[in-house]
């Protein structure tokens, strides 16, 4: 989380990052209060908690878990309503299930409930990516400053599709979803520095002070 808050901050080109959780993770929303209740798998797991820079609710993410963070200069996406950019990721990650055989298709309709849930997955968005059961496959948070756009994503286990098998191919729906050609690199210097010491604050001084905006 560390890393992408600071390529968030500091990057002025676009990013792709696919990662697992080892140790498990319990990640918390941008807004949400760390001393809430654990759900019980996290305790079970002995999962770590980090907070994401994206809001949304809690997600218990154990080994093998595919989660992405897609980062995008502002001038690529300030002029875009941000449901476009919802589209335009679950497609992404849509293309890339069904080439595994699974079917993902947006929910349609969303809750508007005031009282969200803990968990992001027992959260509902017209936004959500759902399975062939209507249970909840995918979801998806961003966060922007003046500078680029954040996404973060995470594909439920329970589709079994984990990081080991959408790796290979995630990219390249991304790719062509968005137009953009990925090349491995490291972070630069700064960004390395910075992700360095967002590592060091405690949980609460996480919350960005710079001014953002929750999509």
């Amino acid at each position: 989380m560390a890393v992408d808050c600071s390529l968030l901050e500091l990057s002025r080109n676009p990013a792709l990052r696919l990662y697992s959780w080892d140790p498990p993770g319990l990640s918390i929303g941008h807004f949400q209060d760390a001393s809430e209740p654990w759900p019980p798998e996290a305790l079970k797991v002995k999962a770590q908690m980090v907070r994401r820079p994206t809001g949304g609710g809690a997600i218990l993410h154990l080994r093998e878990e595919f989660t992405f963070s897609l980062i995008l200069p502002r001038q690529d996406t300030h002029r875009a309503p941000p449901t476009k950019l919802y589209r335009q990721v679950g497609e992404a990650i849509s293309r890339a299930a069904a080439e595994l055989g699974v079917s993902l298709l947006f929910r349609g309709t969303g809750d508007d409930r005031r009282e969200d849930p803990f968990l992001c997955f027992e959260r509902t968005s017209c936004w959500d990516l759902v399975d062939s059961t209507g249970a909840k496959a995918a979801g998806f948070a961003a966060r922007k400053n003046r500078y680029s756009t954040l996404v973060h994503g995470s594909i439920s286990p329970h589709t079994g599709l984990t990081h080991h098998h959408l790796v290979p191919i995630a990219p390249q729906a991304f790719s062509d979803v968005f137009q953009i050609s990925w090349r491995s690199c490291d972070l630069d210097s700064g960004e390395l520095d910075f992700a360095r010491i967002l590592q060091k604050l405690p949980l609460e001084r996480r919350r960005q002070k710079r001014k953002t905006e929750d999509f």
